[in-house]
């Protein structure tokens, strides 16, 4: 049973009075309590302005304080678990976001068949894949927690060369991850 639950042998007015505490958050108090129930009535029309003795008494002996600490305790765990796992999804849909533009770039350049255009052809393609690359470096790298900084230079330094080397890469890794997965050993 939960601290903040109803206590064996707890009346139920006390155990009422406590959730209306409980509910109070950090600022809660026992006067708190008392003005949210309204005033009690003395006798001949006139209204107690402050819990009496009994009020406290009740808050010690059913311990208040303590049941109402582990309360925000727990409230405090389930709203960081709550963040923690939004973060973790959140990494999840940028990954998967990342991975489907590397591959939309990926049979993009495979269609594009770079290895039999001209240099002339594959250099007046380098803008865009270098932007493609540029991007997805940029991307990984963020996903990772590193900088960025860095990534610009490496990209300005792909030739059209480079882009054609990498799509007879790229078709080589797929081929071996084909095979791999045709053994089912990936």
């Amino acid at each position: 049973m939960d601290a903040w639950e109803r206590q064996a042998g707890e009346p139920n007015l006390w155990y009422g009075r406590f959730e209306v505490f409980r509910l109070l958050g950090p600022g809660r108090s026992i006067e708190a309590v008392f003005q949210a129930e309204g005033p009690a009535k003395v006798g001949k029309g006139q209204q107690k302005r402050r819990p009496s003795r009994h009020w406290y008494r009740a808050s010690q002996r059913w311990r208040w304080p303590e049941r109402a600490e582990a309360w925000d305790g727990a409230e405090r765990d389930l709203i960081r678990a709550a963040e923690a796992a939004g973060r973790v999804e959140r990494h999840r849909l940028r990954l998967e976001r990342a991975g489907a533009a590397q591959a939309f770039a990926a049979s993009g350049l495979t269609v594009a068949e770079l290895g039999t255009l001209s240099k002339e052809e594959a250099r007046s393609m380098l803008g865009v894949l270098r932007l493609m690359l540029l991007e997805g470096m940029k991307a990984e790298r963020l996903e990772d927690g590193e900088s960025t900084e860095n990534v610009v230079a490496v990209a300005a330094k792909v030739t059209a060369e480079d882009v054609i080397r990498g799509e007879v890469d790229l078709d080589g890794w797929w081929a071996e991850r084909r095979a791999k997965r045709a053994r089912g050993t990936d």
